[in-house]
């Protein structure tokens, strides 16, 4: 039983691991989108001047 109750652990461990990775790849999406927003708001201010 302490080995199922092991392998059990390890795979809540890679589930938990997925989970921050996939936040991870959501916040650098996140990150990306506000730059191109400001890359946009850049280009909208070189065609006003």
């Amino acid at each position: 039983m302490n080995n199922i109750r092991i392998s059990s652990n390890i795979t809540d461990n890679q589930q938990s691991a997925i989970s921050n990775q996939q936040s991870a790849i959501s916040n650098q999406q996140s990150a990306i989108s506000n730059q191109q927003s400001a890359i946009s708001n850049q280009q909208s201010a070189i065609i006003i001047l």
